[in-house]
């Protein structure tokens, strides 16, 4: 049976969209700037926003650079957004030219509607069936996982996000309480389903139990920071961190 415990890497990821379809790139925290096996590689030329922190953790100071340079970006393309955040401890009170913050409970925001599901489902089946491979020359389950490195991880977070298409996200836009007055689409809710019946079918096949229902929330993250909760207006874009094990 997999031990979680005995997996020593983790990260944690940060996750942004709009009710567009838009995505931006996966905000990913390790606890090295450069892991050994990224040391021949720019980091910024690895398809994520990659920062570290010693228990690879959110922290405020995470949160501020990324949102500083988003809002940058944001001024450049001549944009001004609403942004949907938790009101963890690590999202602090920020002013900027075209970013305003809004803060609401977890499970109130679309990412939680769908788009967190799907991505963590997708991102169980790159993990298991790479797994699977192994079996021919391992028999152990755990000794098969600590084949798979933080570079495998990665990509399976790539691969992972790339599957949560433009339907996807509208759709846990129409389903939240905002309403951006998106039709559903019923084919968006299939595809959550069919990628959890084929994790879960791996899974059974590895003897592995494995967690296909997310609704219990992980938050790790600094505890120096006030909550804030402000009253709900309009939205443009979502944001929400998300520990992968």
């Amino acid at each position: 049976m997999f031990d979680a415990e005995k997996v020593k890497q983790r990260i944690t990821i940060m996750l942004c969209v709009n009710a567009l379809g838009e995505k931006e790139a996966p905000l990913i925290v390790n606890n090295s700037l450069q892991p050994k096996c990224f040391k021949n590689l720019c980091m910024s030329e690895l398809g994520v926003e990659w920062y570290a922190n010693q228990k690879s953790w959110m922290t405020g100071s995470i949160f501020i650079d990324w949102i500083e340079n988003f809002n940058s970006k944001m001024k450049k393309q001549n944009r001004k957004v609403l942004l949907i955040l938790d009101n963890a401890p690590c999202h602090p009170k920020i002013s900027l030219s075209n970013v305003i913050l809004l803060f609401l409970p977890s499970k109130s925001q679309p990412l939680n509607l769908g788009i967190i599901k799907l991505f963590k489902l997708q991102y169980q089946r790159r993990l298991l069936t790479s797994v699977f491979a192994l079996m021919n020359s391992m028999e152990n389950v755990n000794e098969m996982i600590k084949q798979i490195t933080l570079a495998d991880a990665v990509e399976y977070v790539k691969e992972a996000w790339s599957c949560v298409n433009e339907n996807t996200i509208k759709n846990s836009f129409k389903k939240s309480v905002i309403n951006c007055k998106l039709p559903e689409d019923i084919h968006a809710e299939e595809i959550i389903v069919q990628t959890e019946n084929e994790v879960i079918a791996l899974s059974q096949q590895l003897g592995i139990d494995i967690k296909t229902n997310f609704e219990e929330e992980e938050f790790h993250v600094e505890d120096d920071w006030e909550e804030d909760s402000l009253e709900m207006q309009a939205i443009a874009s979502s944001s929400k961190e998300v520990l992968i094990k």
